[in-house]
């Protein structure tokens, strides 16, 4: 499996990423865009060292 490096990626593209994935699982009703999501959303925890609860404030910051 080829894998790619997000920690190269500005936050605020990341969080427009996010929120994209978000939306499009809500509308599309597609679990594939959610559970993406929450990968992504593991491996910046992982990277950050910022805990879940925060990890949208700290794309935002």
């Amino acid at each position: 499996m080829e894998k790619i490096m997000i920690s190269e990626l500005p936050k605020a593209d990341m969080l427009l990423i996010l929120e994209a994935l978000d939306y499009t699982a809500m509308n599309t009703k597609i679990e594939a865009y959610s559970k993406l999501k929450d990968n992504i959303i593991e491996e910046l925890m992982k990277i950050s060292g910022v805990p879940l609860d925060r990890i949208i404030d700290f794309l935002e910051s």
